[in-house]
């Protein structure tokens, strides 16, 4: 969305993942978090679970239009929904991402 200010971003067909988060298929580990923007901006990219608001990873962009990391370590665990949050105040269009690696 155009200056989105704290909300949870759109998922597949345009509806927010708080009402229907990605369900995870298996148990995995997190492992990177990607966040970008239309322009510079100041914000935190929250990923959060199972209708909890406390985050369960998180990236912060500062005066950029993007970051990402590629040290996160964070389980979880199939059947979880992960939801992913825009902390921040007028943030064009920002984009959020995880990736996951399986275990099997």
């Amino acid at each position: 969305a155009n200056n989105a200010t704290n909300l949870y971003l759109r998922t597949v067909d345009n509806i927010a993942s708080s009402t229907t988060g990605y369900r995870v298929l298996r148990d995995g580990t997190i492992t990177g978090l990607v966040a970008q923007t239309n322009g510079s901006a100041t914000w935190t990219f929250e990923v959060r679970k199972n209708g909890v608001v406390t985050p369960i990873a998180s990236l912060a962009v500062s005066a950029a239009s993007g970051n990402q990391v590629t040290t996160t370590d964070v389980k979880v665990t199939q059947g979880d929904e992960i939801e992913f949050f825009c902390n921040g105040t007028s943030i064009n269009r920002p984009l959020g991402g995880v990736e996951i690696a399986w275990r099997i």
